[in-house]
């Protein structure tokens, strides 16, 4: 008797402690594990820059950040004044916790999220991008850790045409190795996806490849960390401007 009841106790103490991990591993964040678009190649987590990813898209996610200051590229890393992120671009809603929230429904309807509202007055102040959830495949090393990689809005449109083309010829994103590239001819970073005459995946691999989708989505839906937002410096007066 008493060793069922020990038994019991320790399968309650193991199921508290999967619990446990379970909510720690939800708050991890994404950006330890972001790849970075800099000047045409692929910055990614361990500090190795390359110019061409041989990867596995295991999910991804629709994101719009409106950002209140201007892009500096010497500043990493900073988060958005307002943010939204989800698996259908029909659900967009920001995160209640943003730290400047610009509107309380749905993206749609935000009008940070309207062609116009940027500074330029031509396209959207809302940056519509996606985030997308990878791993690196290597025949002799096998697959990376689960990374993050962002397709900006000027990327958007060939990385949609991609995925329509793999799943007219039923193919999920999963199935196999997609080459990422960035244009040379663009002044500024853009990822390209084409897909490369690797063989298809064996049982085996994509067992492999199936157990690392899960861990894509945990990092994909992870609580934003909302940390490192820092708002606009105020605009000093020049010294002896007129009010």
């Amino acid at each position: 008797m008493a060793t069922m009841t020990t038994r019991k106790q320790g399968n309650a103490v193991a199921t508290q402690a999967a619990k446990a991990l379970a909510f720690k591993r939800r708050l991890l964040q994404p950006t330890g594990n972001k790849i970075k678009l800099e000047k045409g190649r692929f910055q990614m987590p361990d500090g190795q820059s390359l110019e061409q990813l041989r990867a596995i898209i295991l999910d991804y996610r629709f994101v719009n950040a409106y950002y209140d200051k201007p892009y500096d590229p010497d500043i990493q890393d900073v988060a958005p004044a307002c943010l939204a992120m989800s698996a259908f671009p029909g659900e967009l809603q920001a995160y209640p916790n943003s730290p400047v929230l610009q509107h309380e429904g749905s993206c749609k309807d935000c009008p940070q999220n309207q062609f116009g509202s940027s500074t330029n007055g031509k396209g959207k102040a809302c940056s519509n991008r996606m985030r997308l959830a990878i791993v690196t495949f290597d025949a002799e090393e096998g697959l990376s850790d689960v990374h993050t990689l962002e397709v900006p809005p000027t990327g958007l449109k060939q990385f949609n045409g991609y995925l329509r083309n793999l799943l007219g010829v039923d193919i999920l994103p999963h199935e196999t190795v997609s080459l990422i590239e960035q244009d040379p001819t663009k002044t500024y970073s853009v990822p390209a996806f084409a897909k490369t005459n690797h063989e298809p995946f064996n049982k085996a691999a994509l067992t492999a490849i199936e157990a690392k989708i899960q861990e894509a989505q945990e990092l994909l839906d992870a609580e934003p960390d909302f940390s490192t937002y820092t708002p606009p410096q105020a605009i000093k007066r020049r010294a002896g401007a007129k009010r």
